[in-house]
């Protein structure tokens, strides 16, 4: 009998890991990064905020990287997985609440920042998104 090489068990662990079914924790990643609604979005804001939110991604793969390495034969396939997951479902559903793209038909208002904020933010987006790149390569398993 086939078991495909253990890939259902693999994405169903990486699946039912709490980052990516629990709707508190994506609700609480726009909060740390947007703030409050209503609040001011600043590209300094925006990147302190995905620091921090960044950070806690990368402890928490590093922490399911040892769980990875512990119960499962091939443990860079599963975090493979798990990395995809994160990039794909956290940071990608993150970045487009972060980066509404504006309309070239109706501009973003001058007294709200305009296109030069839009731009600041997607360049600061940007780069917290390659230092987690960085650090999720650095993640032995």
């Amino acid at each position: 009998m086939q078991f495909n090489k253990g890939a259902s068990a693999m994405q169903h662990y990486v699946a039912a890991r709490p980052m990516f079914i629990d709707v508190e924790v994506m609700n609480a990643d726009t909060r740390l990064v947007l703030g409050d609604q209503g609040s001011q979005v600043s590209p300094s804001n925006v990147g302190f905020g995905l620091s921090s939110l960044y950070r806690e991604i990368a402890d928490t793969v590093r922490k399911e990287a040892a769980t990875i390495m512990a119960v499962f034969p091939s443990p860079n396939d599963v975090m493979a997985i798990l990395v995809q997951g994160v990039l794909e479902q956290r940071v990608t559903g993150l970045v487009d609440k972060l980066l509404v793209r504006p309309s070239l038909v109706n501009l973003p208002p001058m007294e709200e920042g305009g296109l030069v904020l839009y731009l600041r933010m997607v360049a600061v987006a940007y780069e917290k998104t390659q230092e987690l790149a960085r650090d999720l390569r650095a993640v032995d398993c």
